[in-house]
């Protein structure tokens, strides 16, 4: 977590600390468990992963050169290896492992076929049926990933169990060592027989699939076949998805998923047409953030996205004070550079509501190679991070707005830590001019009186 949030997080979760440090042996014991699975994962990952690439790039070299045509192995047809597939489940346990090797092999005997195995593939994908192999990925809009059972399925523990492994950060993962289903399996197949015939039944997905997770799967793979062919088309459906809601079995959590594949897509295109579109949906009906609306404008239009963050930041709309601060947080990179990012962290030290402390941390923030849990960056100095090489042009630019701050504060803690941060921005970087602002703050030489942080201390 970036600074500011982590902040908030400290003066938020006393309850929770209190907890941590009265039981630290059972953290240890955490820890160490979770790297164990962790590693053990890791592994089991690299080797699945292997053992698919081997498994499509042998049946690819199998094929004639064109990759046009192959007649196909021996044994069992396309048909029967899918059918073979579609009455699949992975189990939860140590057979698990042997399970998904098999459907490995059999995704190599379907790929031997071909430009032969097509349409069989095709007609599988146009029943718009679908097999869970209890993958990383939720499966949105599958009922049987929702339930463990006799059939097998995702657990109803698997979603706490997968940010127990730390594997959660990416709301909507794309790189699987082992498919998340039949319907991916199977464009899997498709995009190594690259065929013009495989590329179409690739687009046929792209036209008719309503699940997120496809839509930007599938881009990915058509990207991969023909770069920059398919553009319009995915960012067409992307919108038309994002415009368009349609139901998400699963939950909130399940929708949320779906709307980050469709974000993602943009995303990936580096695509802003959608951006004033996404600034009205900023705020969700409950006062929450929209986390999918956010990341997309902050990461495909950067400082431009600052208009739309400081309306969201001021509005009595947004109830949450967590979401308040992520998007304080993604601010603070343009402090000093731009006037609703300073107002917004104006804003900040000026609210005498919010504890001393917090708004003094948020000042150090503004240098991520001295400020705590990685500053602004998530590269803080410290231990063996690699330090931020700052900007000199920015650096001035944020001392001379601190200087101002400086200058109206009457909070002796706010300005010895605007001073610090000074000092600490101009010795890291040469030829900046920083003003001398003394011991102190505010009107009365730096002993003024200190508003508004003595009952958040």
């Amino acid at each position: 977590m970036k600074l500011f949030i982590g902040i908030l997080i400290t003066a938020l979760g006393a309850a929770a600390a209190t907890y941590s440090f009265v039981r630290p042996h059972l953290a240890r014991q955490a820890a160490a468990t979770r790297a164990e699975l962790m590693a053990k994962h890791e592994a089991e990952r690299k080797s699945l992963e292997a053992e698919l690439v081997e498994a499509l790039a042998a049946a690819s070299r199998q094929g004639d050169a064109s990759g046009m045509v192959s007649t196909g192995p021996t044994g069992p047809s396309v048909t029967e290896l899918v059918e073979k597939l579609k009455i699949t489940r992975v189990p939860v346990g140590p057979t698990r492992i042997t399970v998904q090797r098999g459907i490995i092999l059999d995704m190599g005997e379907i790929a031997k076929f071909g430009d032969g195995a097509v349409q069989d593939i095709r007609g599988y994908l146009l029943l718009f049926e679908d097999v869970n192999y209890g993958s990383e990925a939720s499966a949105e809009g599958n009922p049987e990933a929702q339930n463990s059972g006799p059939g097998g399925g995702r657990p109803p523990w698997a979603d706490a169990a997968r940010d127990f492994l730390g594997r959660g950060r990416d709301q909507a993962p794309l790189d699987f060592p082992f498919p998340p289903s039949l319907r991916i399996a199977l464009m899997d197949v498709l995009q190594m027989i690259r065929t013009p015939n495989a590329e179409s039944a690739l687009m046929e997905v792209l036209q008719s699939t309503a699940r997120g997770l496809e839509i930007a799967y599938v881009t990915r793979l058509l990207e991969d076949v023909a770069p920059g062919k398919y553009r319009a088309q995915a960012v067409a459906a992307a919108h038309e998805l994002l415009l368009n809601p349609v139901a998400v079995e699963g939950g909130p959590r399940a929708e949320a998923q779906h709307q980050a594949y469709l974000y993602k897509v943009l995303e990936f295109y580096r695509d802003t047409s959608f951006a004033q579109i996404a600034q009205g949906l900023l705020t969700d009906p409950d006062g929450r953030l929209n986390r999918n609306a956010f990341d997309y404008l902050t990461r495909t239009m950067g400082k431009e996205a600052l208009p739309a963050l400081y309306e969201a930041f001021n509005s009595p709309g947004l109830t949450n004070f967590m979401d308040r601060a992520t998007v304080m947080n993604s601010a603070l990179a343009f402090v000093g550079q731009d006037d609703y990012a300073n107002a917004m962290f104006s804003s900040v030290l000026t609210n005498e509501t919010i504890p001393g402390r917090i708004r003094e941390m948020t000042v150090m923030s503004l240098n991520p190679n001295q400020a705590p849990w990685g500053g602004r960056g998530g590269r803080g100095g410290g231990g063996d991070r690699e330090p931020v090489e700052l900007d000199p042009t920015i650096v001035q630019q944020q001392i001379d707005f601190l200087a101002q701050m400086h200058q109206s504060t009457q909070d002796r803690d706010i300005a010895r830590s605007i001073e610090r941060v000074t000092r600490d921005l101009s010795s890291q970087v040469e030829g900046v001019v920083a003003p001398n602002l003394g011991d102190g703050g505010g009107d009365d030489g730096g002993r003024g009186r200190r508003r508004g942080g003595d009952g958040g201390r």
